[in-house]
């Protein structure tokens, strides 16, 4: 996908691709999967899997090392760079530029939205751009992150603990970042689903908080949030939360269905839903999800501190960085990740399904990328590196296996990123 006129998420200039920056180095081959086995033992490669939406062939990486929740990208920009044309303020009115990936020719059939993030000496700035990036569509599952994020608001509320604590199951105290590791994995060995436990969440925060926030929070008046994830709540899961060996604070659930509720957000609304959840910690206290703390963001990210429902030798990497969809990193490539040593993060979350009444296959995604660039030193370079959100969405008619979708969406973030 270079090109000389591409808006460059990458590289110093704008008129240099990513392909200039991604030049084979000599023995930085990753290996995939090394550091959290029980992904590569449960998650990946399973029958019927597609090669970007559930990594068929167990290629998805992760940073060498043990994860840190302090951790912060060290991409960092001039000021300059940081206030170059087309980047402004959070929190100021979003200027989209819609014509950025014009001369790319994307497929009509997909929606994308990026916003390019710089840590300047003055605080961060933001470039949004996109392509049919204000309509909304069905999000299929890629927004149960965001039902967890609402939840814990309410938690955070009513007990002075959000994610971060453990509600009670069949599996004794159970950490609620588990429960989110399971939603981004959808494992199935300890007999929780994905979608029961997104629908435990909505019941914890309620359908008409997290409708409130996309509406009135993140001001998205045509797009909303709410809407079931097809599974119905575990039986055995307790409402409340307590610190480990703590005590329990009960949450009375709230299965208010406010009617016929989609979940329905556009890749710019989804985009901005997930940076401000990811730069919790760079936001101003109005443009903080509200309640939320730090931690609950963190178990969104990684999981729980500390697992109960998996072997901890075996699982360093939960939550969100263990979604499956590998489109970001397959975007970027290999080089990427190998220039960043352990520093490069990717968190995602994948949607799709076949539409019976609109007969198309879809695939969402949302990813957060930080990539650094390491001198010899294993210091940040200044001005090189890329940090991004980007959402988007395949739409493919009788697409009944996503296996276009799948290949459609690749193609789209490669030529974005590149």
């Amino acid at each position: 996908g270079g090109s000389g006129n591409m808006p460059n998420l990458f590289a110093t200039s704008s008129r240099l691709a990513l392909l200039a920056y991604l030049l084979p180095v000599a023995g930085c081959h990753l290996h995939s999967v090394g550091d959290n086995p029980y992904y590569r033992n449960h998650w990946c490669g399973l029958p019927g899997a597609l090669p970007s939406l559930d990594d068929a062939d167990c290629q998805k990486a992760f940073p060498p090392g043990v994860p840190s929740p302090n951790w912060q990208c060290p991409v960092t920009y001039t000021a300059k760079k940081a206030e170059a044309p087309g980047f402004q303020r959070a929190g100021t009115p979003i200027k989209l530029n819609t014509s950025a990936f014009s001369h790319l020719q994307l497929d009509p059939r997909v929606n994308v939205a990026v916003v390019l993030i710089r840590r300047g000496p003055t605080g961060v700035t933001l470039r949004y751009m996109g392509h049919n990036a204000t309509i909304p569509y069905e999000t299929w599952s890629s927004s149960k992150i965001f039902a967890a994020a609402s939840a814990a608001g309410v938690l955070q509320e009513r007990c002075g603990l959000g994610l971060a604590g453990e509600t009670r199951g069949v599996h004794g105290a159970t950490p609620l970042g588990d429960l989110l590791t399971i939603i981004c994995s959808y494992d199935t060995t300890v007999n929780y689903t994905s979608n029961g436990l997104a629908r435990y969440f909505l019941d914890v925060g309620g359908r008409p908080r997290v409708r409130e926030l996309v509406q009135r929070w993140l001001g998205r008046m045509n797009e909303t949030l709410g809407g079931n994830y097809g599974e119905p709540v575990p039986s055995d899961l307790a409402f409340g939360v307590q610190e480990s060996n703590g005590e329990w604070c009960p949450e009375e659930p709230n299965h208010t269905d406010d009617g016929d509720i989609s979940n329905s957000l556009s890749a710019l609304g989804a985009a901005e839903f997930a940076r401000r959840l990811i730069l919790h910690r760079e936001s101003s206290a109005d443009l903080r999800l509200p309640g939320v703390e730090w931690s609950d963001v963190a178990s969104i990210l990684y999981g729980a501190n500390h697992t109960k429902l998996f072997p901890a030798a075996e699982l360093r990497w939960g939550g969100m960085s263990t979604d499956t969809s590998i489109f970001l990193q397959r975007s970027v490539g290999e080089t990427a990740l190998a220039r960043a040593g352990d520093q490069w993060r990717i968190f995602s979350k994948l949607g799709a399904g076949f539409s019976d009444t609109r007969q198309v296959g879809e695939i969402t995604n949302i990813a957060y990328g930080c990539f650094p660039v390491l001198d010899s030193t294993g210091t940040p370079v200044v001005d090189e590196g890329l940090e991004l959100v980007i959402t988007s969405r395949a739409s493919i008619p009788v697409d009944t296996k996503l296996i276009t979708a799948d290949k459609v969406l690749l193609d789209t973030l490669q030529s974005v990123v590149t």
